[in-house]
């Protein structure tokens, strides 16, 4: 599945639908996602949204890759924060190399 969360402006829904997709979804994509040890909302963005996925997510392996740092929606910010995409792929999932 992939899907742009909007930094996490519409929070309850969007946990709720990712909770839902869990039992019928292998791999998660999403972008416009922040992550920051700060649990806030800045300009309606959820700080720290990575982080409430991951906790969702217990049975995937969560990857993050920043885009950028040190900004919210709106404009800077004085505080740990990084925007970006975030990828999260079931564990009981095997890959084969060749």
């Amino acid at each position: 599945m992939s899907l742009n969360v909007w930094g996490g402006k519409v929070h309850k829904p969007l946990i709720s639908y990712i909770k839902k997709q869990t039992k019928d979804t292998d791999i998660f994509c999403f972008q416009e996602v922040f992550h920051s040890p700060l649990n806030q909302f800045s300009h309606g963005a959820k700080t720290n949204l990575y982080s409430d996925i991951s906790k969702i997510l217990k049975n995937y392996t969560g990857f993050f890759a920043p885009t950028f740092r040190g900004y919210d929606i709106e404009e800077k910010v004085e505080f740990e924060l990084s925007f970006g995409q975030a990828t999260f792929v079931k564990k009981s999932l095997i890959f084969f190399l060749c």
